[in-house]
C-alpha cells in the first residue's frame, strides 16, 4: 500500500518524514521522492536507509552520483512511500464512515448516480428521451423507489 499520511521534512539534519499513524521500520518498502524522481529510501541499500523513533522516519540518506542531496530537496515535494500491510483495522460496512456517512450510505449514492448516468447514456445513444432529463428530479425519484 502507498501512505499518504506523512510530514516531510528535508530541512532538518537528518531529514525526516513524520506519520499520522505508528509506523514499524520492517514493513518500509522503498520510498521515492516523484517530483525529483529518485529513491530517497532503500532497505535494500546500506546508502538509503533511516531510524524510526515513534512516528518519525529520520532519514541516513547519503547520494552518490547523480542522487540530489535531501537537503536540495522542499517539504512540498510529493513522496510514493511503500508500506506493507493496513494501517486501520478492518471495519465493518455499518461501522465505516467517511465525512459522516456510513458506507451503505455512500453506496447507496453512488447507486443512484450510476442510475441517473444510466439514463443520461440511454437518451444520448438511443436520440430517445426517458422524460427523465433533469437529474436532479431523477435522483429525487430513484431515492423514492429506492
Amino acid at each position: 500500500m502507498i501512505r499518504r499520511d506523512y510530514t516531510f521534512n528535508p530541512a532538518t539534519t537528518p531529514a525526516t518524514i513524520s506519520f499520522v499513524q505508528p509506523i514499524d521500520q520492517s514493513r518500509f518498502g522503498a520510498i521515492f521522492n516523484v517530483t525529483k524522481g529518485q529513491v530517497i529510501y532503500n532497505p535494500s541499500d546500506p546508502t538509503m536507509l533511516g531510524t524510526v523513533s515513534g512516528q518519525v522516519l529520520s532519514l541516513s540518506y547519503a547520494p552518490t552520483g547523480a542522487y540530489v542531496a535531501l537537503s536540495s530537496m522542499s517539504a512540498t515535494d510529493v513522496l510514493q512511500v511503500f508500506y506493507s500491510g493496513d494501517l486501520n483495522p478492518v471495519l465493518s460496512v455499518e461501522q465505516a464512515t467517511f465525512e459522516g456517512s456510513t458506507t451503505q450510505e455512500l453506496l447507496g449514492q453512488v447507486l443512484i448516480e450510476l442510475r441517473v448516468l444510466n439514463h443520461q447514456i440511454y437518451d444520448m445513444n438511443s436520440g430517445r428521451s426517458t422524460g427523465k432529463e433533469d437529474p436532479n428530479s431523477l435522483r429525487t425519484e430513484i431515492l423514492t423507489n429506492f
